[in-house]
This record gives structure tokens, sequence and C-alpha cells, in this order.
């Protein structure tokens, strides 16, 4: 008789990543999880305590697969604050549902990636967007709060769109922001990634 599978933490989040992916955060209960592992409820319970502390750590699990797209981004671009956007719309275009369990439900707590990212965004020194780009500091941080707003709107088109947006597109559409500020968007279309031109 072959030995049984020692059912880990890994496993269970492993199982319940895939669970949320295929059918959306609804769909991860102890039932659900145990038929997918091929155990009984106990062993979830036995790691976990509790549904509600395993969804914490499902979405802790969420983030850290956002946060490595999104430095993936940041890289790519060289510009942090069009990085985090961009990364924050692909991630709802490439893991509809992970992002919504990760930004729409209530799992979240104070400190949460979403938080983060806004704290980031408004990190991004006015003083430097400003000398980069030609503009005032209060157009600067008038610059990075209409491309955030622009980006949650993408985001949530394509959560809910079934036909991907093309990254172009997106693109486009903060250059649709930046334009507004003094010819702005050329400069983000000048820009390429790879390039070391950091904001």
């Amino acid at each position: 008789m072959p030995p049984s599978v020692r059912i880990t933490e890994e496993l269970i989040l492993d199982a319940a990543v895939e669970l949320v992916r295929e059918r959306g955060a609804d769909s991860v209960n102890a039932r659900e999880l145990a038929k997918t592992l091929g155990c009984s409820v106990q062993p979830i319970f036995r790691v976990f305590g509790s549904m509600e502390n395993l969804k914490q750590q499902l979405y802790k699990r969420a983030e850290g697969m956002f946060d490595a797209i999104m430095t993936q981004e940041i890289a790519r671009w060289g510009i942090p604050f069009l990085g985090r956007n961009l990364a924050y719309v692909e991630f709802a275009n490439e893991e509809r549902n992970l992002y919504r369990f990760l930004f729409g439900s209530g799992v979240r707590e104070a400190g949460s990636i979403l938080e983060r990212i806004k704290e980031q965004q408004g990190q991004t020194k006015a003083d430097q967007i400003s000398a980069m780009m030609g503009i005032s500091e209060t157009q600067a941080r008038q610059l990075t709060e209409d491309t955030w707003l622009i980006t949650q709107g993408l985001a949530a088109l394509a959560a809910e769109n079934p036909s991907k947006l093309r990254e172009e597109e997106m693109v486009r559409l903060l250059n649709v922001v930046a334009e507004s500020f003094m010819g702005l968007g050329h400069e983000m279309r000048k820009k390429q990634p790879g390039q070391d031109k950091r904001l």
C-alpha cells in the first residue's frame, strides 16, 4: 500500500489558489478543498484552525503573486508609477478571480496591498516628477492621482471583460491622462521598457 501524502500548508494553499482561479473565491471552503486534495476536512483544520485563518493566508499568497508581477513591470519599464499601474491592470487581465479576491474581497486588513500601492504612488516624489517632466509639483501630484484613477477603471474593465486588453492600449489610455499636462504623453511614448529613466 503506497504511503499517504502528508497534507501540508503549501499543498492546501496551492489547491485554494487553483480553486479561486477556476471558480472564484466563494468556492474556497473546507469541503471543496478536501475534495480537491483527496482527503477529509480534518487536515485542513489541523493546519489552519479555521477557514478564516486559511483565507488570510490565501490572501497573503495572492499578494505575493501580485508583488512578483509588479516588481517585474517596474524593472521592465523603469518608471515605478507606470510599472505599478500596468502591473495592476495586467493582474486583473490575467488573473480575474484572484484580482477580485485580492482587491474586491473583505479579507484584506489595514496595511493591505491596495493601501501599499496607494502609499507607494504617494511616495513617488513630486519634485522628481516635476523636474523630469517640466511641470509643477502640484501638477506632478495630480498626474499620479489621475493615472491611478484611470488604472482603477482599466483594471475593473479587464476583470469583467473576457477579452484581454492589449498592453499598447493600456499605455495609450494612460497617455491620455499625461497629455493633459503640457504634452507629457510624448515623454511616456518615448519611454521604452528597459531604459533607466526613473520616477
